[in-house]
C-alpha cells in the first residue's frame, strides 16, 4: 500500500504494490502532489486569480482558507483524473469510468476534512488522511464499487480491510477524533 512520504503505484499487470519508477507514473504522481502547492503560490503567478495545468482551469476568489485551498485542489486532482486516458501510467492503466469520479466527487464533497486524491493504475481512486499527531488514514475506491481502507497509527500499526463507499465519511470523522483501533 501507499506509506507515508512515498509515492506507490499499483502495477495493473500483476495487481502488487511498488514504487512508482516508470518516468511518466512518477511526474504523474509528483504533479498530483504539487497541486496543493500550486494553489498557494497561483494567484501570485496569476492576478485573475486562475491556475491551469493539463488543459483543465481553476479559478478561485484572491483569499480563500486553507481548507477551501485543499478543497480546490482535491476537486482539481478529480477533474484530471475524469480526464486521464487509457494508458496514462505508460503501463496499461485504463481511463477511469464517469462513475467511480462522480462516487469520488461525491464523498469528497460531504467530508469534513479534505483528502489529498490520487489516481492508481488499480483502478482505483485513492483519498489520503496525513495527520502528525494521529497518523495515515486512506481509501482505494475501486471501479466496482468496493472500497479498501488502511490506517496506520503513530506506532506504526496497521489496519487493512474493505468497506463500504458509504461508511467513507464515519471513518474519516473516527480518525480525526482519535477513536480508531489498530
Amino acid at each position: 500500500m501507499s506509506s507515508i512520504g512515498n509515492i506507490f503505484w499499483c502495477d495493473s499487470s500483476n495487481q502488487s504494490w511498488r514504487p512508482a519508477a516508470s518516468s511518466r507514473a512518477a511526474s504523474v504522481a509528483n504533479h498530483l502532489q504539487s497541486i496543493r502547492s500550486s494553489f498557494d503560490t497561483a494567484s501570485a503567478a496569476h492576478p485573475d486569480n486562475s491556475y491551469s495545468t493539463s488543459g483543465v482551469t481553476a479559478v478561485y476568489p484572491a483569499r480563500l482558507t486553507e481548507s477551501e485551498r485543499q478543497l480546490a485542489a482535491a476537486t482539481k486532482s478529480l477533474r484530471e483524473i475524469e480526464l486521464l486516458p487509457d494508458g496514462w501510467n505508460d503501463n496499461g492503466a485504463p481511463a477511469f469510468s464517469d462513475r467511480i469520479v462522480t462516487e469520488a466527487r461525491h464523498i469528497l464533497h460531504i467530508l469534513q476534512h479534505v483528502p489529498f486524491v490520487m489516481p492508481t493504475a488499480c483502478p482505483s481512486i485513492q483519498m489520503t488522511f496525513e495527520e502528525p499527531l494521529l497518523g495515515y488514514l486512506q481509501f482505494d475506491m475501486f471501479e466496482d464499487g468496493s472500497v479498501e481502507r488502511y490506517l496506520e497509527d503513530l506506532n506504526g500499526h496497521t489496519q487493512e480491510d474493505l468497506i463500504a463507499w458509504q461508511e467513507i465519511p464515519q471513518a474519516v470523522s473516527a480518525f480525526y477524533s482519535d477513536q480508531f483501533q489498530t
